[in-house]
């Protein structure tokens, strides 16, 4: 479900997805332009003139005319340009699902890296940390009291070191899958 949900999401705000659709309808509507200047095209023409002849004794004259003009495609009918903007069709189309492909692979990748490290930061809790820090308090109280020896103090200090590096960079891990998640999908998110 959180797949479906992340890539639906996903082909909606994506702006190379957004731009390959764009190519896709560019190239059909170029189709539709082949296929009409394989027909003759046909233009009309009106006119009105009115000519003032007064001056030279003659009464004004007003003309007025029409025309049709139309070519005539005998031997091109414009074929080469029609298949070449089919075939720009078919490509666009074909780059257009490859790009959905990747995306899916692109979307999926992310959201199991941001369940891993979701999964790793929370079993790496809060609790292990205090846990690792009264430890650490307790053995240097005992050493201290002189019932435990320098080496078990620097023992538990390296085992909280650890713990605390652990649990940071599980933290880390999350924050930078969470924005790849929102990169992936095409959302901007603030932190």
């Amino acid at each position: 479900m959180l797949f479906r949900s992340a890539i639906a999401r996903a082909e909606r705000n994506r702006p190379d997805l957004t731009a390959l659709r764009r190519k896709v309808a560019q190239a059909q509507a170029d189709v539709v332009v082949a296929r009409r200047q394989a027909w003759p095209s046909v233009t009309s023409d009106f006119g009105i003139a009115h000519q003032y002849q007064d001056s030279i004794g003659a009464p004004d004259a007003t003309m007025w005319g029409t025309g049709l003009t139309m070519s005539v495609p005998l031997f091109d009918r414009n074929q080469g340009n029609r298949m070449r903007a089919a075939a720009t069709v078919t490509q666009n189309s074909r780059e257009l699902q490859a790009g959905l492909v990747d995306l899916r692979a692109e979307v999926v990748e992310a959201v199991q890296s941001l369940v891993t490290a979701r999964e790793n930061a929370t079993s790496v809790a809060q609790q292990d940390l205090q846990l690792a820090t009264q430890v650490l308090g307790a053995i240097g109280r005992a050493y201290e009291a002189g019932d435990r020896p320098l080496v078990d103090v620097l023992d538990a200090q390296r085992n909280y070191r650890e713990t605390y590096r652990i649990y940071i960079t599980t933290r880390a891990e999350y924050w930078r899958f969470l924005y790849q998640y929102y990169a992936a999908i095409g959302e901007l998110t603030t932190p």
